[in-house]
């Protein structure tokens, strides 16, 4: 089943929350944090700088927290150097590893950063690295339509063990709803999702 999130409603309170952010998070980042803690599959879509990474951070805490695994998938070697980087200043006391075709430091740390490439392959092998995994992040997840990696998303969606949270984000995903309500089908579990339509960084000439 899909749940379509409003904005406008009040979010529930977290009594015990896996991360506090230094500002008050926006409407859509609380909510995205209740639902994450409801244990719904998340689909966010909100546009570029509006903060989607936050709600990644706050599911790698609440894997930590859970003392569960979590693997952040990227489609770009570049851009899963930048977050591992980014993620490693942020929280220098998290067990954060990476493991990319280049790259593999700590790649049995709690929190592994990763392509989706390598996701999919240890999928595909029921690989022991999927031990106590809790919580997978699909970043850039619009990556599901591209003609030729698409089918990488796919898969890695198809063939997610059960008891895996998902958290899906992008800025550019089209048919999100029925996209989302794919997933819901698929896998038998609540999605819940959830998008803005206020650009906080305006495209201005």
């Amino acid at each position: 089943m899909l749940h379509i999130v409003h904005n406008e409603d009040p979010p529930g309170d977290i009594s015990e929350p896996a991360i506090t952010f230094p500002y008050e998070p926006d409407a859509f980042q609380k909510h995205a944090f209740r639902h994450l803690e409801d244990n719904h599959h998340l689909l966010v879509t909100a546009h570029t700088g509006s903060g989607k990474t936050s709600i990644g951070e706050y599911a790698i805490g609440k894997a930590i927290r859970d003392g569960k695994k979590v693997v952040y998938t990227a489609p770009i070697k570049a851009l899963s150097n930048q977050i591992y980087g980014d993620l490693k200043r942020k929280y220098p006391t998290w067990d954060l590893g990476i493991k990319t075709g280049d790259i593999d430091l700590n790649s049995n740390g709690q929190a592994v950063i990763m392509t989706t490439e390598i996701l999919r392959n240890y999928l595909f092998k029921s690989s022991p690295e999927l031990e106590n995994i809790g919580v997978v992040i699909f970043d850039e997840v619009h990556y599901i339509k591209d003609r030729d990696r698409g089918a990488v998303w796919e898969e890695s969606i198809i063939m997610m063990p059960p008891q895996i949270q998902m958290v899906l984000l992008s800025a550019t995903l089209p048919d999100a709803e029925a996209f989302g309500q794919w997933v819901a089908t698929c896998k038998n579990h609540p999605v819940s999702y959830i998008t803005t339509s206020r650009r906080v960084v305006p495209l201005t000439h």
